[in-house]
């Protein structure tokens, strides 16, 4: 539905020769921003992937850093060497999550780059709902102090009711949505101001007509529209968001 409903859209302002955005009622800014994503082994990988971001002109930038020996979402991790044939491999270390010395090195990472990096970049990550409530608690509160733009996804969307204890702890931003599906996720969360940015993927949310019901809804109670938009995104979705930022 998601994937007709934008395409919709893309025939429509084919055929009427605009960009989709003046169909949606046009530009209210001259452009949307932009992040791009860095990741590293350590630190002070982040930092020189981080500083060579900001010399291509960008100003947000989301930071990810492997946990040593761990799957860390959004972050490289070196392989292992592949084994002989016919040979049992044991469960790799790497392929272990442990969240508590997650949520004690996110904060180390954010202190390195403020440190080195300044005030002049915008500062985004993704926590991916690998943690439990009360670490979330903790871990926005630990980097309120390094003054993020966002910090993304802190708990699953089952655990929606933790959000109120969130908001009430800290005012690090929270950025939330790309798991959401229905009103009954996203809408509770915009109405009672719990979250900063709504980050819906509008190729599962319902398409460029939905999308459009939800910023207008986040409009009204001051949450931002982040929408969200990796890799895996064909050019008609990334279109159909960017028409959504300018005109919101």
């Amino acid at each position: 539905m998601s994937g007709v409903d934008m395409a919709l859209w893309n025939i429509k302002g084919k055929r009427v020769g605009m960009p989709v955005y003046q169909l949606l009622g046009g530009k209210c800014r001259f452009g949307a921003a932009l992040y791009a994503h860095t990741s590293g082994r350590d630190s002070r990988e982040v930092e020189e992937r981080t500083r060579a971001a900001m010399e291509k002109g960008y100003r947000h930038i989301r930071v990810q850093a492997a946990i040593p020996g761990m799957a860390t979402y959004g972050a490289t991790v070196e392989r292992e060497e592949p084994r002989g044939p016919g040979s049992v491999s044991p469960i790799s270390p790497r392929a272990i999550w442990e969240p508590g010395r997650y949520v004690h090195e996110v904060p180390r990472l954010f202190e390195h780059l403020r440190a080195k990096l300044g005030d002049e970049v915008e500062l985004l990550h993704n926590v991916h709902e690998r943690i439990s409530p009360s670490q979330a608690i903790k871990l926005y509160k630990d980097l309120e102090q390094y003054r993020p733009f966002f910090i993304e996804d802190p708990i699953p969307p089952e655990e929606n009711d933790h959000f109120q204890l969130l908001r009430q702890q800290c005012a690090t931003p929270i950025a939330m949505g790309k798991l959401f599906n229905t009103q009954h996720e996203y809408v509770p969360l915009i109405a009672n101001r719990l979250i900063d940015y709504i980050r819906i993927h509008i190729s599962q949310i319902g398409g460029l007509s939905m999308a459009r019901k939800v910023a207008a809804l986040a409009e009204f109670f001051g949450v931002k529209t982040a929408c969200h938009g990796p890799g895996n995104v064909p050019p008609v979705g990334h279109a159909a968001a960017l028409a959504l930022e300018l005109t919101t």
